[in-house]
């Protein structure tokens, strides 16, 4: 009997969250981006707080929690920084619409005088 310590393989308990954390950040960058340029209707804005908050607020999130998991410094870090943008910025669109109408306002007026 030896008294060598062996070095056990780590096990990866997750699969590479990678693809789903790059496919939220496209999907929502672009349907928002076709918002922005006009290729969609304004009136469909909605839809993109939705996608934005699901697919690439929530899912981007987890995927960086997968990625702190797996050891992967940098895919967490971007991962959960672009996820936690997409939900801010649906927070931020959803309960301060109307303060951001008047603000906008306010300052239209006095740049015109």
């Amino acid at each position: 009997m030896s008294n060598e310590i062996k070095a056990v393989p780590q096990v990866q308990s997750v699969a590479d969250p990678a693809p789903l954390g790059l496919a939220g950040f496209a999907l929502t960058t672009f349907v928002l981006s076709t918002v922005n340029a006009g290729l969609i209707p304004k009136p469909a804005e909605p839809v993109v707080l939705g996608l934005a908050f699901g697919y690439g607020g929530l899912a981007q999130f987890c995927a960086g929690m997968w990625e702190f998991q797996r050891n992967n410094t940098f895919g967490a870090t971007a991962f959960t920084s672009y996820g936690a943008f997409w939900i801010a910025l649906v927070l931020l669109v959803t309960f301060n619409v109307a303060r951001y109408a008047s603000a906008v306002t306010a300052i239209a007026s006095t740049r015109k005088s």
